[in-house]
């Protein structure tokens, strides 16, 4: 009897920490995505491309955009594989 309640009380503070940390996953989750847009921009107009070849072309910025893009889907490609290996 003693052993089961004890247990009933374990399981009912874990389920009560798992839901505190739900939470605050949830906070850090919607502050990410809502300041994941800004991060995006300011590094990407305060990137230094000085000594880069193109710098000085119309589209310099748009090749060092696109090389970003692509290193960035490499590794989306890459993670999402280790994912299924699993």
């Amino acid at each position: 009897q003693l052993q089961a309640r004890a247990r009933l009380l374990q399981d009912e503070l874990m389920a009560k920490l798992t839901t505190q940390s739900n939470q605050l996953l949830y906070m850090l989750s919607v502050m990410t995505a809502v300041l994941l847009p800004m991060t995006i921009i300011s590094g990407l107009f305060g990137m230094n491309v000085g000594g880069l070849p193109l710098v000085d072309t119309p589209v310099g910025f748009w090749v060092a955009s696109a090389i970003s893009l692509a290193v960035a889907a490499v590794v989306y490609l890459f993670v999402r594989r280790l994912g299924r290996g699993m």
